[in-house]
């Protein structure tokens, strides 16, 4: 989860960066949040992939409350992940 918090940092004010692919990382919930808290302010992501890693609801929590303000991310990737259908309702 630290990597993905260091790269969190980077990304609130990158712009030219449109593809992001996480897969297979092993970022947990709080690495999951720090790039949620990214991605308010972040206005070039428009694919993330966060496949294969393992976070569970809370993570998806933290990107569903991002979505409903960022309106560039367009595609959202969580393939084989560890939330469950309360999750998958956020």
């Amino acid at each position: 989860d630290q990597g993905a918090h260091t790269l969190a940092k980077a990304l609130k004010t990158n712009t030219k960066l449109t593809l992001l692919n996480l897969g297979y990382n092993d970022i947990g919930n709080q690495g999951v949040h720090s790039i949620a808290k990214a991605l308010k302010t972040n206005i070039g992501i428009k694919t993330l992939n966060l496949d294969y890693n393992r976070y569970d609801d809370q993570g998806v929590h933290s990107l569903a409350n991002v979505l409903k303000k960022n309106t560039v991310l367009s595609y959202l990737y969580l393939y084989c992940e560890r939330f469950s259908t309360k999750g998958a309702y956020y």
